[in-house]
């Protein structure tokens, strides 16, 4: 059995009220990165999270109504 590295759930913005997607799990770096460059096209991205944490977002500098909810399975970033 093979362990997900990585559960993601894209969020976005809608009249001010956050709307989830249903979460993915993503087996590889290579899955996430071009999650984040389909999602994000052309825009340049950061992650965010605290100290000690599995959990991390993903947002745009420029998009503001959309984010991803980044939860890693051991330290995959």
């Amino acid at each position: 059995m093979t362990e997900s590295l990585l559960i993601v759930t894209e969020c976005n913005i809608v009249n001010n009220t956050v709307v989830l997607q249903p979460s993915m799990t993503l087996n590889s770096i290579r899955e996430f990165k071009d999650l984040v460059i389909n999602l994000f096209p052309g825009q340049n991205t950061y992650l965010t999270k605290e100290s000690d944490s599995n959990e991390s977002l993903i947002k745009s500098t420029t998009d503001k109504t959309k984010f991803l909810h980044v939860i890693e399975n051991g330290n995959t970033l």
